[in-house]
C-alpha cells in the first residue's frame, strides 16, 4: 500500500488517513455546531442549501508536498456552501496556500 510523508518525516498509509479526516471533520462539525449553533458558509455566510466541509488546502496536494498531516489539521477545514465550494475547488495551489496562510 502506498505510504506519505508528513513534514515530520512520518510515513502514514491511506487507510491512516482516511481515518483521521473523518475523525477531524466530526470534531470540526461539533465545534462549530457548539459555537454557532447552525451551519453556515464561511466564505459568503449562506446558511440555506447543501453545506460540504472543505480541505483548504486539497488532500492530494498535501500528500504531494510531504505534509500529509494537514489533511486532518482542524484549521485546514472549512464549512462552504456548494457554490463557494465549487468556486474552491478551481482556484490554483498557490491561491490556496494564500487563503491558508491567511486564516491560519
Amino acid at each position: 500500500m502506498n505510504t506519505y510523508k508528513t513534514s515530520a518525516g512520518e510515513r502514514v498509509n491511506q487507510h491512516t488517513i482516511d481515518r483521521n479526516i473523518r475523525k477531524a471533520k466530526m470534531i470540526y462539525k461539533d465545534r462549530f455546531l457548539t459555537k454557532h449553533n447552525y451551519f453556515f458558509c464561511e466564505q459568503c455566510g449562506k446558511s440555506t442549501g447543501l453545506m460540504d466541509l472543505s480541505h483548504i488546502i486539497s488532500v492530494k496536494y498535501a500528500k504531494e508536498t510531504s505534509r500529509t498531516e494537514l489533511c486532518w489539521q482542524l484549521n485546514n477545514l472549512r464549512v462552504l456552501c456548494r457554490k463557494c465550494h465549487e468556486a474552491h475547488d478551481k482556484k490554483t495551489n498557490i491561491e490556496r496556500e494564500e487563503i491558508y496562510t491567511k486564516l491560519k
